[in-house]
């Protein structure tokens, strides 16, 4: 029911949106036991890129070896000759516990992408401290706004101004822009 639903509307938003000057492209995230245990990722490809985006499991969820579970995800996928795409990592208790633990994710060129809002605050107290900590750390290739709805609206503004208050909007732009990885072509 709610895929069916999506079909119906997607035509009609990205239709709307394109009278904005928007381009809207079809793109989930996918938890990553599906990719993890084989499941094919090219079936969860964002449209116009050549990237699945991943997410790390929050604080919602209680999941051992979380960060484990992403990573073993991020190797199916960059196997399928796909790049990987690291969501929301600030929001896994794991990585709130201990942001050095993803270092490894992002040196082996995995785009980590922080939630816009988590810098402002808007997903709470230890999502914003983890997501600093991530982005100070260099870390980090893009910011998005993991928009869910009219509760959480595509906004990432407020996340901009922030960054580039603290790094600059020339060093901020990229990584809200998307050219800071490589599949955004």
């Amino acid at each position: 029911e709610r895929r069916d639903l999506y079909e119906q509307a997607f035509p009609l938003v990205r239709d709307a949106v394109a009278a904005w000057g928007l381009v809207l492209r079809r793109g989930w995230e996918v938890y990553p036991s599906l990719i993890a245990d084989g499941e094919d990722p090219h079936g969860y490809v964002l449209e116009g890129t050549h990237a699945v985006l991943v997410e790390f499991p929050g604080w919602w969820l209680e999941v051992d070896g979380a960060i484990g579970l992403v990573a073993d995800a991020a190797r199916n996928v960059e196997r399928a000759g796909l790049v990987p795409i690291l969501a929301h990592p600030e929001r896994c208790p794991p990585v709130a516990a201990d942001p050095g633990s993803v270092r490894h994710l992002a040196e082996a060129g995995w785009p980590l992408c922080l939630n816009g809002p988590s810098l402002t605050g808007d997903h709470g107290e230890t999502a914003e401290r983890t997501a600093w900590r991530l982005l100070e750390a260099g870390v980090v290739s893009i910011v998005a706004s993991d928009a869910h709805g009219f509760a959480r609206p595509p906004r990432i503004d407020a996340a901009f101004a922030a960054v580039s208050a603290k790094i600059g909007r020339a060093a901020a732009l990229p990584l809200f822009d998307g050219s800071a990885i490589p599949w955004a072509a």
